[in-house]
């Protein structure tokens, strides 16, 4: 714009001069007294011009020196977790390894890096190369070298919430656990990258409790008042992880955080079966997901000591929503101190320089999905992906037992599945029937279902987290556990909760 600016004024300036020679020349000595001044504004234009472009010349050198050299640069501390489990969420846990080896490639030193993996997945028997995990077609394996401080029972809500506070006292310790936990400093920097099945105001675990949105705020909240990060950056993927920090994440505690998708949608896996680019045929499940192989497999391809946060979330939002069209895609978010975004992408994923960890088998080049012309041609919601090997195996087996096996299973799922959510209906239905009886407030149960009800107050999911916590804990301890599909219905729960129900007892009036 200055540079626009300076060229006008110089134009301007020709012009000018052009017309006083005439106006000299036909002795119109006022008109030329009034150029005089217009000469001054643009001597005073220009002179502004030089100075500011010098000072933006000099800002660019120190920023550029600034993202190779972070002013009180400290530690890089990072905490990666797949909270899932089976081979149907086979991508949750090679998002998790793919994301190791970015940090590991960029430098950062296994002793800063916890990673929280079930650890189900490399040696399952439907794993058609055993002891491998890819996150991309022509992928190399993610799973050689990759640590494990937790797995199996121990990646769990307590112990995530333990590393993320740095409080090893807490940690259960067990054959599954190394007991490590984040212990970074004042002047150190976190990130933490999250991968599995969300739902409106949850997280989840491959066992235990739902991580809520009000414990991982008050675990963040925790590191801030007791000085433990100079700044925090959260990937999360999930479905509807925007929820998880809308209307809760301040915007100034040093963090940033962006999420696979907004509050009401899903998130979507990728690279499944049937899809372009699709991957190896021997396999019948979703290698890796949208959101999350969107930033690393940027992070891959690209120096990203020379890009900004916000230059990859734009990338990455761009990738995710399909090319801004959101078929097949979700809406990227990004929450908390905006100005961290400016800072360069390697001061959170590793600093050791550009080269090109693509991590493809043989191949260098910027993976095929990221080039624009070849978008991707499909993603799978996350609640469908995990039914993709069913559906494959029901589709492709060619042995008649064992297919008629895998279609029994297939319909079975789907049946729990649509008689989980007409359970829930109904449950709605008798709420709203008793509402009516006692309030004669005019509610719909699709209403409650299927929308938000906003709270009395703020704009989070619900204002009594102690609320939703009891109406999920009563339907579970009667029908039996929601699960990671039916996580997706916290959102009625909540509703019921905004409404200003907190004292009601769903349990009899509970549909299963």
């Amino acid at each position: 714009l200055l540079a626009i600016m300076a060229t006008a004024a110089q134009a301007s300036r020709a012009s000018l001069r052009r017309v006083e020679t005439d106006l000299v020349s036909s002795s119109q000595t006022s008109m030329g007294t009034l150029l005089d001044g217009f000469n001054s504004i643009l001597d005073i234009a220009e002179d502004i011009y030089t100075r500011v472009h010098g000072y933006i010349d000099g800002q660019g050198r120190r920023q550029e020196e600034g993202r190779k050299n972070p002013p009180n640069k400290g530690h890089l501390w990072a905490l990666l977790i797949a909270g899932s489990a089976g081979f149907g969420n086979y991508r949750h846990q090679a998002d998790v390894a793919h994301s190791y080896h970015v940090l590991h490639n960029g430098g950062v030193p296994d002793e800063h890096i916890i990673v929280m993996v079930y650890d189900d997945i490399a040696h399952n028997p439907a794993n058609p190369h055993p002891g491998k995990i890819i996150n991309h077609p022509k992928g190399k394996d993610l799973y050689a070298g990759l640590p494990k401080d937790y797995t199996r029972n121990q990646v769990n809500v307590k112990n995530f919430l333990a590393v993320l506070k740095g409080d090893a006292e807490s940690v259960q310790k067990g054959p599954h656990a190394s007991g490590r936990v984040i212990e970074a400093g004042k002047d150190d920097r976190i990130f933490l990258f999250y991968s599995d099945h969300g739902a409106p105001g949850l997280l989840g675990m491959p066992t235990g409790e739902f991580l809520f949105a009000d414990q991982l705020h008050d675990a963040i909240r925790h590191r801030h008042e007791t000085h433990g990060f100079r700044e925090m950056v959260l990937y999360i993927e999930a479905c509807e992880s925007g929820s998880m920090f809308e209307g809760m994440l301040e915007d100034n505690i040093n963090v940033y955080a962006t999420t696979a998708s907004n509050g009401q949608e899903s998130s979507w896996g990728v690279y499944c079966p049937g899809m372009h680019p699709s991957p190896p045929p021997e396999y019948m499940t979703c290698l890796g997901d949208l959101y999350s192989v969107s930033w690393m497999e940027d992070a891959d391809s690209n120096d990203i000591s020379l890009e900004s946060l916000q230059e990859q979330f734009e990338r990455v939002r761009k990738r995710t929503s399909n090319n801004y069209t959101f078929v097949q895609g979700s809406h990227v978010m990004e929450f908390g101190e905006m100005e961290i975004d400016q800072e360069p992408v390697s001061w959170y994923l590793g600093d050791s320089g550009y080269t090109n960890h693509a991590l493809l088998q043989g191949e260098t080049e910027i993976p095929h999905a990221l080039h624009e012309k070849n978008m991707l041609h499909g993603a799978v919601e996350q609640r469908d992906a995990d039914l993709m090997p069913l559906i494959m195996a029901a589709r492709d087996t060619k042995n008649p037992s064992s297919q008629s096996m895998a279609q029994e299973t297939l319909e079975r799922e789907r049946y729990v599945r649509k008689n989980l959510d007409s359970n829930i209906e109904e449950t709605m239905r008798r709420v709203v029937s008793r509402i009516r009886n006692t309030t004669n407030a005019i509610l719909e149960h699709d209403v409650v279902v299927n929308h938000h009800i906003a709270p009395p107050q703020g704009r989070a999911l619900v204002s009594d987290w102690d609320c939703l916590r009891n109406m999920m804990y009563m339907w579970e301890s009667k029908c039996g556990p929601l699960g990671q599909y039916g996580m997706k219905h916290s959102r009625a729960f909540a509703n019921i909760c905004n409404l200003g129900l907190s004292h009601l007892d769903i349990q009899d009036v509970l549909s299963c």
